[in-house]
């Protein structure tokens, strides 16, 4: 019996300057903050689906101000330039073991891993989805649309302090 060839993707990313900090940070909260197209989100979400990868049963969780913005701007980052191969048809990633669940009544959005990590996606308009779990790491894209309120409220739902 033969075994199926494998097919190997090799991405090589070169973090420089403080997106380079930024990945290999184990600080407690970290911020970037710098102009347009440097990088910033690519940099957070690769750090997030790196530790999702890396530890099995990892809970992450993607917010922003208002859930609908994600759809246009982190998720499609996340899509196009983090996961390897996405097949917007059957909303998962070929290569990277990961699948879309769309939501219930009782749980966020979430982009679900072969082993067994999540990373959930949500906004504070709907906040009683994404406040109803535990995360290891939370990203509140675009944080200036943040107040310190949602920071604190989010702060709560960290599993390990």
């Amino acid at each position: 019996m033969t075994t199926p060839a494998v097919e190997t993707v090799e991405r090589r990313l070169a973090w420089r300057g403080d997106n380079l900090v930024a990945y290999n940070s184990r600080a407690p909260e970290i911020l970037l903050e710098g102009p347009s197209g440097t990088g910033k989100t690519v940099t957070i979400l690769h750090k997030l689906h790196d530790l999702a990868c890396d530890h099995p049963g990892f809970r992450g969780l993607i917010v922003r101000k208002v859930a609908v913005t994600l759809g246009s701007t982190a998720l499609a980052t996340l899509e196009q330039q983090v996961f390897a191969e996405w097949d917007n048809s059957a909303r998962k990633s070929v290569l990277d073991g990961v699948h879309y669940y769309g939501g219930s009544t009782r749980e966020a959005e979430a982009y679900v891993y072969d082993n067994g990590s999540r990373i959930a996606i949500g906004g504070m308009d709907q906040a009683s989805k994404v406040l109803g779990s535990f995360y290891d790491v939370i990203f509140f894209n675009q944080g200036e649309e943040s107040t310190i309120e949602d920071l604190e409220t989010l702060k709560t739902r960290l599993r390990n302090g």
